[in-house]
């Protein structure tokens, strides 16, 4: 099954593999990915709070995290042109260091 969090009316349940304090899932396979990696997270996210990012970050080899301001958990949606600035920022500073 997974976890449910209950917020107001709505109620989220998440697979046992998005659970960030378990060991198993996703975060397992976490160090195996060895491409830079830009992590994403809204800085007002209440399905998984920011400091996640951080933990998730410290498992990969080469990350970067960048908080979207004024987002909560669906921050392509809240903030499209933050999320593309900080997509394009990324993916610049990785064509840099390869020349």
């Amino acid at each position: 099954m997974g976890e449910v969090l209950h917020r107001g009316k709505m109620q989220v349940v998440l697979p046992v593999t998005l659970v960030p304090r378990r060991p198993a899932g996703i975060g397992a396979q976490v160090p195996s990915v060895k491409p830079p990696v830009l992590v994403l997270w809204g800085r007002h996210d209440k399905i998984l709070p920011p400091e996640t990012a951080l933990k998730f970050a410290e498992a990969l080899p080469d990350a970067t995290v960048t908080y979207l301001e004024r987002s909560g958990h669906s921050g392509h949606l809240e903030e499209p042109a933050a999320t593309a600035a900080a997509i394009l920022h990324f993916a610049a500073a990785i064509v840099g260091t390869q020349q």
